[in-house]
Order: C-alpha cells, then sequence, then structure tokens
C-alpha cells in the first residue's frame, strides 16, 4: 500500500529523522520508480522499523488495533512507541503504547513484557498511571493507559533553570517515592526514573 502524500515527509519534518534535502531526494526518486519513499527509505537503510512502522501507523497503513483509533504521538522510547489514541466504545481519549515483537529480541522477554503488564493493571495509585487493556495485533503488542495531560518535569526544568525551590523539590520527591514504593511493594522496579518520565498536573477538586 502506498503511503499518504505528505506523511512520510511531515514526520521525518516532526521528528528529526532526515535531512530535508534527503527526503526531498527520496520524494523524487519514489516517483520516477511509482514506489513510496518511505519503501525507498527502508531499503536504503536510512529509518529502522520503528521509524517505519510509526509512518504506517499515522497513514492508517498499519492494521488498526480492534476499539481504538490512533490519532497522533506522543512519544517515542527505545523499545516502543506512545500513541495518543480515541477508545471507541467509551469515546475517551487514551495514551496507547506499542512495542514491536522485533524489538523484545525473544519469547521470553515477550513473556515479561505480558506479566509486568498484567501487575501493572492491578495497580491502583494517586501516582501511577493506570493500566486500562493490553493486547496484541500483527507484529505488535500494545498496553493502553490513561491519558494523563501535563508538563513533564524535564521540560519545566528547563523553564526554571533546572532546579525547583525546596518545598517544591519535597514535594516532588515524595510523590514519586509514594509511587514507587507502591509499585515495589507490588514486585514493579521502574529502571527509567527520570525527569521526562514525571508528569506533574493539576490537582482536581
Amino acid at each position: 500500500m502506498e503511503t499518504p502524500p505528505g506523511v512520510f515527509e511531515r514526520c521525518c519534518e516532526r521528528f528529526g529523522w532526515l535531512e530535508s534535502e534527503v527526503v526531498e531526494s527520496l520524494v523524487h526518486e519514489a516517483t520516477d520508480r511509482d514506489i513510496s519513499p518511505l519503501q525507498i527509505a527502508i531499503e536504503d537503510g536510512l529509518l529502522d522499523a520503528t521509524k517505519a512502522d510509526i509512518i504506517r501507523t499515522l497513514s492508517g497503513q498499519t492494521e488498526s488495533i480492534p476499539g481504538y483509533e490512533i490519532e497522533d504521538v506522543l512519544g517515542i522510547g527505545g523499545m516502543g512507541v506512545v500513541y495518543r489514541a480515541r477508545q471507541v466504545n467509551l469515546n475517551r481519549p487514551v495514551a496507547l503504547k506499542t512495542v514491536l515483537k522485533s524489538c523484545l529480541q525473544h519469547a521470553d522477554a515477550i513473556e515479561r513484557f505480558e506479566q509486568e503488564a498484567m501487575v501493572l493493571g492491578r495497580l491502583q495509585h494517586p501516582h501511577i498511571i493506570s493500566a486500562i487493556d493490553f493486547g496484541k495485533q500483527a507484529n505488535r503488542i500494545y498496553f493502553v493507559m490513561e491519558l494523563v495531560t501535563g508538563d513533564d518535569l524535564g521540560k519545566l526544568l528547563a523553564l526554571t533553570c533546572d532546579h525547583f525551590d525546596e518545598w517544591a523539590t519535597w514535594e516532588l520527591v515524595k510523590q514519586t517515592a509514594k509511587g514507587l514504593a507502591y509499585a515495589a511493594q507490588h514486585g514493579i522496579v521502574h529502571r527509567d526514573i527520570k525527569p521526562a518520565n514525571l508528569i506533574l498536573v493539576r490537582e482536581t477538586t
């Protein structure tokens, strides 16, 4: 299936994957060969499987995940992609993380991922994002979570010269520690704690 016009170019520009000159060259070559620029980029080793999957997903090429409509990309990590999606039956926004099975390397890694998802699904804590759903679709494993809106701590630190006052720092550390302690009690150890993975949201009354 052909990539819809503009999707390849927009993704490469938005995420900084390829220089504009390279993208333009690929588009011209694709026109001459009557194939998609994504196919050429893959053939030339310019984009990996995860990046190709993002382009296919946003262009509607990848088989959709039943019950969810993918709308945009929220973040890209070392092993997966987090999309903004809509849960159709409840008409609510969610965060949908997908991981290519090829990125998990071995069957035991996939099994561990499944087990971790099952455990996370049982966690209920104000400082931990709630799990909603988990499953497999084609060559991907997906994990659905509540969509939390707010700024991540990494961005806020950049705006405040890399530090907060003593009271704010204590509150952030305390809330993070509470969430981590609760997860540890249920056998979950977070291996990637960093400011970018901590989201600050406004309290609701």
